[in-house]
């Protein structure tokens, strides 16, 4: 098996509390809803996409900031006990709290979050030293939508990080969380910010509501939507769907000029689970995705590997328990879930 990475996995990193439920139960004022034990997990892009690559067996660098208090403690450790030095790259940021959400996620219903910003809202472009950059192959960025100081004066920060990733001659990455339409977040002009930010952008696959509310378009017309990715100079331009699966087009090969990667979209379909949970779904499968491009995947199989690793991660209730190794992602695919996958979203785009 290849060897993958190093991959610098960077951005929004919080704790997770998720409570365990086992029914919606109704959140009013005034009613007691009665939960489970909670699980502390990991959150954010950094934990999710990156712990997501390092189960599956890449070699990853972890850059985001935690405050010094009792959350980042815990998040420092939670990221040790996954691997000796994973925390390393951490930034432990004085009189600042660490970001946290609460995570609702009962059974059979997409989540809900309670969050806290904290210390990510003044993480910048410095914040990701260039020490950590030398030597990886990969710069994956997510949710600079939480992260105030990244888009504010029109992104400059976050064109900044991807300028500087480009000229250590990285390929990168982006994915983005749904903007708070109430925030600073849903009030930029993610538009103006994406055309800045998207030439020095190879891969980014946001989910369907995410990229349809960033850019003031409708979530129904697929095509559209990943035609304005490719037009701000995104080489490889996705939609996540949730439940339908991933849609994603490639306009050239971010690796090289392999022809199974220019001029193609697939449309693929996700693969039947008992579903535990969705909390860090899209993550993984973007995990997914980059471990099947920086494996040698033609686009086919890594859009497969994609949606199997984000249906392994529904069958626990948190981000990461359920990830395996590579090789298992790739047994089970090419076993019990050979031809089982659910029709993919608009399929008619992929010309089928």
């Amino acid at each position: 098996m290849p060897e993958v990475g190093p991959v610098l996995v960077a951005g929004h990193a919080c704790l997770d509390i998720i409570p365990a439920m086992d029914h919606a139960g109704a959140l009013e004022p005034g009613v007691l809803v009665e939960v489970g034990a909670a699980r502390l997990a990991g959150g954010g892009a950094v934990s999710n996409t990156g712990l997501a690559l390092h189960r599956l067996g890449a070699h990853v660098r972890l850059a985001a900031k935690v405050g010094d208090d009792a959350f980042g403690s815990l998040l420092r450790g939670l990221y040790e006990n996954e691997g000796p030095g994973l925390a390393e790259g951490l930034i432990v940021s004085q009189g600042e709290t660490t970001s946290y959400s609460v995570v609702i996620s009962p059974p059979g219903r997409d989540r809900t979050f309670l969050h806290a910003p904290g210390c990510n809202a003044t993480f910048r472009s410095r914040d990701v030293p260039d020490a950590l950059m030398e030597g990886c192959v990969w710069m994956h960025l997510g949710y600079p939508t939480l992260m105030p100081a990244l888009f504010a004066g029109g992104g400059a920060e976050l064109e900044s990080l991807f300028l500087r990733a480009k000229e250590h001659g990285l390929g990168t990455s982006l994915d983005t969380s749904l903007p708070d339409p109430e925030s600073a977040a849903g009030r930029a002009d993610w538009r103006a910010i994406l055309g800045r930010v998207l030439p020095y952008v190879d891969v980014f696959l946001p989910s369907r509501d995410e990229i349809a509310s960033m850019l003031h378009m409708g979530e129904g017309d697929l095509t559209a939507l990943v035609e304005a990715l490719h037009g701000m100079g995104c080489k490889v331009a996705g939609i996540k769907c949730g439940a339908e699966g991933l849609l994603v087009s490639s306009r050239r090969d971010p690796l090289g000029d392999r022809p199974e990667w220019t001029d193609l979209c697939v449309s693929q379909g996700t693969f039947p689970v008992a579903v535990a949970g969705t909390t860090g779904a899209g993550d993984a499968t973007f995990a997914g995705f980059l471990y099947g491009l920086l494996s040698g995947q033609t686009l086919e199989q890594a859009a497969a590997s994609a949606c199997a690793v984000g249906a392994c991660c529904c069958e626990q209730p948190d981000a990461l328990s359920g990830i395996p190794s590579w090789q298992s992602v790739q047994n089970r695919l090419q076993s019990v879930w050979a031809g089982r996958e659910h029709p993919g979203p608009a399929r008619e785009i992929a010309g089928e």
